[in-house]
């Protein structure tokens, strides 16, 4: 199973306070649905 997925805004754009893509606010479900995709992929790439 190959899962790809990309942060980005409508405009393009996308940025945390003070420039910190980290410190966005994500609902709790999110980083649960986001884990229970991690964890059902064969295999994971990260990077910039």
């Amino acid at each position: 199973m190959l899962i790809a997925t990309t942060l980005v805004s409508l405009d393009g754009y996308c940025e945390g306070p003070g420039g910190d893509l980290t410190a966005l606010p994500f609902d709790p479900a999110f980083d649960l649905h986001n884990a229970e995709l991690m964890a059902a992929a064969d295999t994971v790439a990260a990077g910039a």
